[in-house]
C-alpha cells in the first residue's frame, strides 16, 4: 500500500464534508435508526471504552451519550469538517475526536471493549487492512453495511420467494 492512503481530491471531499448542515436532520433520523439496531446487536451488555471509526458529525456519537450507551466514547474521522463538528457538539463523555487515515488507528491494541463502523466499509479501498485494524484496536466490532436493491440481492429475494 501506498504511504499516501487517500488522494488529494477525494481528501478534499472528505474533509469539507460536514461543514453544510443541511442534511442534520436526515443524520439525526438516521442516528436514532442506527442506535436502535446496535441495541438489538448488544442487548444487555455494558461497554466501558467504545469507538466509532467512520464517525462523521458525530449524530451517533451523541445517541450513544445521550443514553448513557458506554462510559468513554471516542471517534476517529477521515474527515476534517467531520472533527470539527462533533467537537462543537461538546458531547459530554467523549474522550477524544481524532482525524486519520482511513486504516491506522493511532490507539493500542484491544484498547476499546467495542468498535462501531457504520456504513464505511463500502467506501474502504483495502478491506481486508481496514477490518484488521478494528480488530487489533477492539474486542469486539459491529459493522453495519447498506443493503440496497441490486441486481444480485433483487434475484435472490425473487429466487427465494418463488
Amino acid at each position: 500500500m501506498n504511504e499516501k492512503v487517500v488522494s488529494d481530491p477525494l481528501q478534499e471531499m472528505y474533509d469539507n464534508y460536514y461543514g453544510d448542515n443541511s442534511l442534520h436532520s436526515k443524520r439525526y433520523i438516521t442516528a436514532l435508526q442506527t442506535y436502535e439496531h446496535i441495541l438489538h446487536c448488544c442487548k444487555d451488555i455494558h461497554f466501558q471504552k467504545v469507538l466509532d471509526v467512520g464517525a462523521g458529525e458525530g449524530s451517533l456519537l451523541y445517541q450513544m451519550s445521550i443514553n448513557k450507551f458506554a462510559e468513554e466514547l471516542y471517534g476517529v474521522e477521515i474527515s476534517e469538517s467531520g472533527c470539527q463538528t462533533i467537537r462543537g457538539k461538546n458531547i459530554s463523555n467523549i474522550i477524544d475526536i481524532l482525524k486519520f487515515d482511513g486504516y491506522k488507528i493511532p490507539y493500542p491494541d484491544k484498547y476499546f471493549d467495542l468498535i462501531i463502523s457504520i456504513h464505511v466499509l463500502e467506501h474502504v479501498e483495502y478491506e481486508r487492512q481496514f477490518l484488521y485494524e478494528l480488530k487489533r484496536v477492539a474486542k469486539n466490532v459491529l459493522i453495519e453495511v447498506p443493503l440496497e436493491h441490486t441486481v444480485r440481492i433483487d434475484k435472490a429475494i425473487n429466487v427465494s420467494g418463488k
